[in-house]
């Protein structure tokens, strides 16, 4: 049980980093174009949006 709750706290986590990486990139989307940074955002939230994911799976899979 213990483990199951640490992974949710690591979702939760990356569930906050993936928000506020999409809402940063959003706010701040003329910077982005303006230094060409549009590929380093993308794989950013691609690589906290697949954390999310899979450990999020783990618990559906795992916890249910």
């Amino acid at each position: 049980m213990q483990a199951a709750t640490e992974v949710r706290k690591e979702v939760n986590e990356l569930d906050n980093l993936t928000t506020g990486k999409a809402v940063d990139v959003l706010l701040n989307y003329e910077t982005v174009k303006l230094f060409n940074n549009e590929q380093l955002e993308v794989d950013q939230y691609d690589a906290y949006l697949l954390g999310f994911q899979v450990q999020n799976k783990y618990i559906l899979t795992y916890t249910c």
